[in-house]
């Protein structure tokens, strides 16, 4: 058995998968076989490439001249081979292999291990999808590249010459460049990438790398006819209108494909405007009529098939009539409609010929180039929808600019409908960044993002008619700070402004941008309890009277009251549930376990009848107001502590109770004589119960403030030897 300190642990993660299925394709020695292996070679090409799919489907992948750093800690010899150690892939040997695959042909190696995987896999390979995407890259990438000769077979270093080197061999290096951008970056440069997939699961045939600035129009004939040659697969090529030009017709004659006529030729349009909608209607009705028929036979047979209708694709001209009333988005028709694992996708056409150039006002129907995005609209049914909407790019030879068509109900470079973007923001105002992410699934920064747009673009209510407003503060993220400062109309519950700012001084500044006279008019201004929010309203409000909202007060109130209850060591969660909820909602049974909970701890219950951290929040917010605690909550502990004397005095029938702590003034003469009845059984409830009179008396006395201070000193005077220090501390 090994020893512990003998043992090496290192991480394998999801990796092995990825090598088991590189190992299974067969990649490495294809590799090697076709770019060729030397002698004394510590790792081969085929490895290295199986490293650098490693290292690009690894959770955080590492540049190459990082790339060794990457296998540090990892399971190297399980995945790569024995022997192997991260130093052998340095970026020395890393860029003779990449030399080697570039001499041999990016293309040709993809194309050859992507069929033999289609095969091992059993991949159908009777319909294949050609089309081509953009990658925007950073830098200048002059056009003038520095000459570089390749050599086309391996040759010992001794004896290379010029005469070894097969320059005709040599790739011809694209050109990074200015082009269309599919991905919405005209303003860099470019490469492209044609791919070719399988109708079976979008599995990836061929890749070929190309020009920033080349045409689909010109190539995609050529690539499906080397495509041909290289796999010689009877299959069925589909191609977006691109691959629909009379040059590229004449090169696709032995081949099978299938495109899309562009309906910016004449001819499509005029085959288009001839179909008759009424005959279109009756043979909708007939085959539906058909279809019907042949349901309830095939019901009453028995048969538990179930059956899948080809409708042909006239009938769907009707069905999108009703499908663009319900889409109402305007400019635009519904050509297709598909329903994909629950998502419903419709396929969009544009109504007009063309469109009026924004850089020059003249009109051009001129296409250049019409490609696809896909957009998220709102959901109907409760399923979500997508749309393919056509992004028409037009060449206007007034100023020989390529301007991209504007839709009325998208954005440029966005994939959400102006109406799903002001859904998400109307929610949101409901609710929480996350919880509408969670919702749409969609990020937290995506979710931001559509809100500070549309936000930007919201009509501000108007100030002059704004007279009660609240300030508050929100996290735009919660547990991550990030405040923002809302103000709003209470009166309308309108959102009048989001200042992006928790900062007085800030907030000052934008709201000092209203007139004088409209800050002037506010007339109430509400807010919590954060200390700023007073210096702001005095600076910008003058006339606004400063209102603090329950729901602050409340949770500090709550907040003490909670640091009462663990000092008293009550910690079980249902005592704090029935301290802090408010006490007209409990249930009789519940008010009767808060009264248990209330008698373990004498400050406790009082700091719940009276709760005594008011006068620290009053100093804090308003420090020039004088405080002034009511008669009620006085007499109320006035009478807590004579009605302990009464207990210890041994007087515990309800009748003397109640003629002890009621007022004087309204008992009965036959009441009055009970009571001198009671106070004549202890002379100290006595002395106490005359007490608590002066100090109702104290009250109600139409006194000075000076001659009322001196009359409740004198009384405190006396009260402490048979009241609480509580009252004391409080009246003090």
């Amino acid at each position: 058995m090994q020893k512990a300190s003998e043992m090496k642990v290192e991480n394998l993660d999801h990796l092995g998968l990825i090598a088991g299925l590189i190992d299974e394709i067969g990649i490495v020695p294809k590799i090697n076989e076709l770019v060729g292996e030397q002698p004394g070679e510590i790792v081969s090409p085929g490895l290295v490439v199986k490293a650098m799919i490693i290292n690009g489907l690894g959770m955080v992948s590492a540049p190459l001249y990082l790339f060794s750093k990457f296998f540090e800690g990892k399971a190297i010899e399980h995945l790569l081979g024995s022997g192997i150690q991260a130093s052998h892939l340095n970026d020395d040997r890393l860029g003779r292999v990449l030399d080697k695959l570039y001499l041999s042909g990016i293309t040709n190696i993809f194309t050859t291990i992507a069929l033999e995987a289609a095969q091992k896999f059993e991949i159908n390979t009777d319909t294949s999808h050609l089309d081509s995407s953009s990658f925007h890259l950073h830098g200048k990438y002059e056009q003038e590249l520095t000459s570089v000769c390749f050599s086309s077979r391996e040759t010992d270093s001794n004896q290379l010459d010029n005469s070894s080197i097969n320059h005709q061999t040599s790739p011809i290096p694209i050109q990074i460049t200015y082009g269309y951008s599919r991905d919405h970056r005209p303003d860099l440069k470019q490469f492209i990438l044609d791919l070719i997939c399988t109708g079976d699961g979008d599995v990836p045939l061929f890749l070929r790398a190309a020009s920033g600035n080349e045409s689909d129009n010109s190539i995609f004939a050529s690539i499906c006819q080397d495509f041909k040659k290289q796999l010689n697969l009877d299959t069925l090529m589909v191609a977006d209108s691109a691959l629909y030009t009379a040059p590229n017709l004449e090169m696709l004659t032995n081949l099978k494909w299938l495109t899309r006529v562009p309906l910016s030729l004449k001819q499509a349009q005029q085959l288009v405007s001839q179909l008759n909608e009424s005959e279109l209607r009756e043979q909708f009705t007939e085959e539906v009529v058909k279809l019907e028929e042949e349901e309830r036979l095939e019901l009453e047979n028995g048969s538990p098939d179930f059956m899948v209708y080809n409708v042909t694709n006239t009938t769907f001209i009707i069905m999108d009539f009703y499908l663009d009333y319900i889409l109402d988005l305007p400019g635009v028709k519904v050509e297709s409609c598909t329903q994909i694992d629950g998502k419903i996708l419709l396929g969009l056409r544009i109504v007009g010929e063309g469109m009026v150039c924004h850089h020059c006002q003249n009109y051009t129907e001129q296409l250049h180039q019409n490609r696809p995005i896909l957009v998220k609209d709102l959901p109907v049914f409760g399923r979500p929808v997508y749309l393919k909407v056509p992004r028409r790019q037009f060449y206007c030879p007034n100023c020989q600019r390529y301007p991209t068509e504007k839709l009325d109900f998208l954005d440029i470079k966005r994939r959400h409908t102006q109406r799903y973007e002001q859904n998400i923001y109307e929610r949101v105002k409901q609710s929480s960044m996350e919880q509408i992410g969670r919702e749409e699934g969609l990020s937290y920064d995506e979710i931001k993002g559509i809100f500070d747009r549309v936000n930007k673009t919201q009509k501000k209510p108007n100030w002059e008619q704004v007279k009660r407003i609240c300030l508050d503060e929100i996290s735009m993220r919660k547990g991550q700070g990030n405040f923002v400062t809302v103000v709003a109309d209470i009166s309308e519950g309108n959102l009048i402004e989001m200042i992006d700012s928790h900062r007085s001084e800030e907030i000052i500044e934008v709201l000092m941008k209203q007139a004088i006279e409209v800050r002037e008019q506010v007339e109430e201004v509400s807010i919590d309890m954060w200390g700023g929010f007073p210096k702001v309203i005095k600076k910008v409000f003058p006339n606004a009277e400063i209102i603090i909202d329950r729901f602050h007060v409340m949770k500090v109130v709550n907040k003490d009251l909670n640091k009462l209850r663990r000092a008293a060591g009550i910690t079980d969660r249902q005592s704090k549930y029935l301290l802090l909820s408010n006490r007209v909602n409990l249930k009789p049974e519940q008010i009767d376990k808060l009264e248990v909970v209330l008698g373990k701890s004498e400050c406790l219950k009082i700091a719940y009848d009276m709760w005594g951290g008011f006068p620290k929040v009053i100093k804090k917010v308003f420090p020039n107001a004088e405080i002034i605690i009511d008669r009620f909550h006085v007499m109320k502990v006035v009478n807590k502590d004579l009605n302990k004397l009464r207990r210890a005095a041994g007087i515990t029938d309800r009748q003397s109770k109640y003629l002890l702590l009621s007022n004087r003034v309204n008992l009965k003469p036959e009441q009055i004589d009970k009571l001198e009845v009671v106070l004549g059984k202890s002379e100290c409830l006595k002395i106490a119960y005359e007490m608590k009179e002066k100090f109702r008396e104290i009250y109600e006395t139409n006194l000075t403030v000076k001659k009322g201070q001196k009359k409740i000193q004198e009384w405190l005077n006396h009260a402490q030897v048979f009241f609480g220090s509580s009252l004391v501390g409080m009246l003090n």
